[in-house]
């Protein structure tokens, strides 16, 4: 969840600050699409903010994934109600 949210403060951030055209001398060639606004990211910029929405997604999948396992050992989604079926 803190990597979402940092990721999403991050974003917001870059949206107020960054460039719409390219800065060369400041290494901002990196172009990013934010809510169809072109902004230029420099190589470090662009890293911080991709690397914390891959986290995110990693974070989220395997939290999914635990739920679903534990619920899985606890028998919760087995969908036998007990009655002895086949």
């Amino acid at each position: 969840m803190a990597a979402f949210l940092g990721y999403f403060y991050l974003w917001n951030s870059y949206y107020d600050v960054l460039p719409s055209a390219e800065d060369r001398p400041a290494g901002r060639v990196y172009a990013d699409n934010f809510h169809g606004r072109v902004l230029y990211e420099n190589s470090a910029e662009r890293f911080r903010l991709h690397a914390l929405s891959t986290l995110g997604e990693v974070f989220a999948v395997l939290a999914i994934s635990a739920e679903a396992l534990a619920s899985r050992k606890s028998g919760r989604n087995s969908g036998n109600s007990g009655t002895g079926g086949t």
